[in-house]
C-alpha cells in the first residue's frame, strides 16, 4: 500500500530542494567570476585601495579622493570601476586590520578575503542554528537553507563586502542581550562600527531599553578605537573620514546610486531622480529622526529578555533600521535573515499562525533574485521594499496586540 505524503511534507521538500539548487548555482556564479578574472569589479577593490594606502604609510590622506583615484587606477592596471573610482569610506579603525591583505595581489587577497567569508557564513549559520534550537528539525533546516539562498548572499561574495560581518554582528547583539551578558553586547556594537549605521538602531534600542552597562561598553571601546587608529594614522585620518561621509552622501548618479538601495532613501530616488538629491536628503534625515523616536518608544517599559515580546521588538527594530538608514543597499539586505528569523520565532513562542509568514519569507528569495538582476527600479519602488514595508506592517499589528494583552492584564490585575 502507497502511503500518502501530506501536502505540507510536499511543500516543505520543494522548499528545501529550491534553496539548495539556488545555493549551488551561487557558488557557480562565484567560481565563474573568479576564473573569468572578474575579481576586479568589486566592492573589494575599494577596500583594497584603501588598505594599501595605509600599508604605505598615506593613513593620513587616506580619504583625500584624487588620491584614492590615482591609487585605485595603478592597483587595478588602468582598469576602472564604474564611473571610473569607488570611493574607499570604511573608517580608520576598520582598515587597520586588513593592511596585510595589501601585501598580496589583487587576485589572492580577494581569494583569502572570500576564504575568510566562508568562515563567517559557517558561524553565521551556527548562530541560526541556536536561535532555532526549540524549532522542530524541518523548521531549521528551512531556515538555513533560506538564508543560504538568501540573493544577498551571493552578492556579498561576488562583490567582497563586510555583510557577513555585519550580520553576525548583529545576531551577536540579538543573542547576548537575551543571554544577559551586556559587556558583550558591547563588544559587538563597537566591532560593528566597520559599518557605523548598521550600528545607529541597535545603539538606540540599548539607549531606549536603559541598558547601562551594554552602551557604556560599546562607547568606552569605541572611544579606545578611535584614539588608536587616530594614533597610527594621524588624527587627520578622522577629519578626513567625516569629510568622506558628507562627501559620499552627497552624491547622486555619480560613484554613488541611492536609486539601487533597499530604503526609504532609495525610495525617494527613484520617484523624484537624481537632481532632486538635496530634497531627498533632507526628507531622509527627518525620516531617520522620526524612526530614531519610534525605536525609543519601542523599547519603552520593562526589560523583559525572556518574554516572546523580546524576539518581536528586537525584529522590529532592526527591520525600521534597514528601511530608514541613510545606505542600505542589495547586499547589505543579508541583515534581514536576523529579524525575519527573529520574527518567525516570535510567533512560535506566542503559538500564533505561522504558515503563511513562512510561504511569504520563502517567497522573498526569488523575489530578491528577481528584482536584482530583472526588475530592478522599473517599478518606481525596489520590490524588496514592498516586502520590508508587508513585514513591519505584520511585525506593528503583533506589537499592537501584545500592547492590548498587556492593557488586559493590567486591567485584570487592578
Amino acid at each position: 500500500m502507497i502511503r500518502k505524503v501530506p501536502l505540507n511534507t510536499w511543500l516543505i521538500r520543494v522548499a528545501l530542494c529550491l534553496n539548495i539548487a539556488l545555493s549551488l548555482s551561487y557558488v557557480g556564479l562565484w567560481l565563474a567570476s573568479y576564473q573569468q578574472g572578474l575579481a576586479w569589479y568589486s566592492d573589494f577593490s575599494a577596500f583594497y585601495t584603501g588598505w594599501t594606502m595605509v600599508g604605505d604609510g598615506q593613513g593620513a590622506r587616506l580619504y583625500d579622493m584624487e588620491l584614492q583615484a590615482r591609487y585605485q587606477r595603478q592597483l587595478l592596471e588602468g582598469r576602472s570601476l564604474r564611473d571610473g573610482f569607488l570611493p574607499y569610506v570604511n573608517p580608520p579603525h576598520a582598515t587597520i586590520p586588513f593592511v596585510p591583505l595589501s601585501w598580496l595581489a589583487h587576485p589572492t587577497a580577494y581569494l583569502a578575503w572570500t576564504l575568510g567569508e566562508m568562515a563567517l557564513l559557517i558561524w553565521l549559520l551556527f548562530l541560526l542554528w541556536q536561535v532555532a534550537l526549540p524549532w522542530r528539525r524541518h523548521e531549521r533546516l528551512i531556515l538555513l537553507s533560506a538564508a543560504l539562498a538568501f540573493p544577498p548572499l551571493m552578492i556579498t561574495f561576488v562583490l567582497g563586502t563586510f555583510s557577513l560581518y555585519m550580520t553576525v554582528c548583529l545576531l551577536q547583539c540579538y543573542l547576548t542581550l537575551k543571554r544577559a551578558r551586556e559587556i558583550e553586547t558591547g563588544l559587538w556594537i563597537a566591532l560593528g562600527t566597520t559599518k557605523p549605521q548598521l550600528m545607529l538602531v541597535p545603539s538606540l534600542m540599548l539607549l531606549g531599553a536603559r541598558r547601562w552597562r551594554a552602551l557604556g561598553t560599546a562607547l568606552l571601546l569605541i572611544g579606545i578605537l578611535v584614539v588608536l587608529s587616530g594614533l597610527a594614522l594621524g588624527w587627520q585620518s578622522w577629519v578626513g573620514f567625516v569629510e568622506a561621509l558628507r562627501f559620499v552622501n552627497g552624491l547622486f548618479g555619480r560613484y554613488v546610486y541611492p536609486e539601487s538601495m533597499y530604503n526609504f532613501r532609495g525610495t525617494l530616488t527613484l520617484l523624484l531622480g537624481n537632481q532632486q538629491g538635496v530634497l531627498i536628503n533632507m526628507l531622509s534625515t527627518v525620516a531617520l529622526a522620526v524612526a530614531a523616536v519610534v525605536v525609543l518608544w519601542i523599547w519603552r517599559g520593562r526589560w523583559r529578555p525572556d518574554h516572546p515580546s523580546f524576539e518581536l521588538r528586537v525584529a522590529l527594530t532592526m527591520l525600521v533600521g534597514a528601511l530608514f538608514l541613510p545606505h542600505f543597499y542589495a547586499y547589505d539586505g543579508l541583515s534581514l535573515v536576523v529579524p525575519a528569523a527573529l520574527f518567525y520565532a516570535y510567533l512560535r513562542q506566542r503559538d500564533l499562525p505561522r504558515y503563511a509568514y513562512a510561504v511569504f519569507v520563502l517567497c522573498c528569495v526569488p523575489l530578491l533574485l528577481v528584482s536584482e538582476f530583472v526588475v530592478k527600479g522599473r517599478l518606481g519602488i525596489q520590490p524588496p521594499v514592498v516586502a520590508m514595508v508587508v513585514l513591519g506592517v505584520w511585525m506593528v499589528r503583533a506589537l499592537a496586540r501584545e500592547g492590548r494583552a498587556q492593557e488586559h492584564l493590567q486591567s485584570a490585575s487592578a
